[in-house]
């Protein structure tokens, strides 16, 4: 018995609409996901390298996000320091012109000790108060112990020297130490900035060149795995086209075989007749 469904014909076209099919469904699925690779099928050893890539690129983004906020966290203290720095140069100032003591009445230099005791209190408020998302940056900056008199293997002093009653009192203190004293705490805030600048401005280099290859990274894991939109395009459009053709040879197979089954009936009827004849 003839069947029309095993024609040549017929059995190319089925098999022409499966790839078409499998073309087709591919392209949709990349287009949809925007990525060449969708399962280890793929491309097994692009998936290795993708995940490879992936994973250094998140590295690269953690260290990035690590040494911007480090650099927000380093200006933010640096900005913080230019008001004690001001402070500290206005202190400095109080001190040199209390240097002529003797030329000085007790009023004007109450009126200093009062105004070296004010910025002193303005710099501890300055100290419990600058913070950086929640974190304190000048921890320890009123504290911090300047050293006077090394040549004489004096002890260091601290800032609260300064106040009335203290070691370095420019009422009735040691006026050659409450110099030091401030002349020390200005070059100690200076030196401190200019740290800090020295490791925001090293911070900038390290981040220029992450920033560099996260852009490579990302590129090169781009080029693995992403789809190609203009290529799997033209493979829908062939896809769909094959798809097409494969329909139509197919409905011609039919025809085909069916016209032929018809004229093999024809046959057979005819030949009856003339038998029977």
């Amino acid at each position: 018995m003839i069947s029309i469904n095993s024609s040549p014909a017929s059995l190319f076209a089925r098999s022409s609409y499966a790839r078409a099919t499998e073309i087709v469904g591919t392209s949709l699925e990349r287009l949809a996901t925007g990525k060449r690779i969708n399962r280890g099928s793929d491309d097994p050893s692009g998936i290795i390298a993708a995940d490879t890539l992936r994973a250094n690129v998140t590295t690269l983004d953690k260290q990035i996000t690590g040494l911007t906020r480090t650099n927000l966290s380093l200006a933010a203290t640096e900005g913080h320091l230019q008001v004690v720095n001001d402070l500290a140069q206005e202190l400095n100032g109080l001190i040199v012109t209390a240097a002529n003591r003797d030329a000085l009445g007790e009023g004007e230099l109450a009126a200093i000790q009062t105004e070296i005791s004010s910025i002193l209190d303005g710099l501890a408020f300055i100290e419990q108060t600058s913070t950086f998302q929640g974190a304190r940056t000048l921890t320890g900056i009123t504290g911090m112990q300047i050293r006077a008199g090394a040549e004489a293997g004096e002890d260091a002093e601290g800032l609260n020297a300064l106040r009335a009653g203290g070691k370095a009192s420019v009422i009735d203190g040691d006026l050659e130490l409450a110099q030091e004293i401030a002349t020390g705490f200005v070059d100690s805030v200076v030196e401190r900035r200019a740290t800090i600048g020295n490791q925001i401005n090293s911070n900038e280099s390290r981040l220029r060149a992450l920033r560099v290859e996260f852009e490579e990274t990302t590129g090169a894991l781009s080029q693995v795995e992403d789809a190609d939109f203009a290529k799997e395009i033209s493979e829908l459009t062939r896809g769909q086209a094959l798809q097409q053709a494969s329909l139509t040879v197919e409905a011609i197979a039919r025809q085909q075989a069916e016209v032929a089954l018809g004229l093999l009936r024809s046959a057979a009827r005819l030949s009856g007749v003339s038998a029977g004849a």
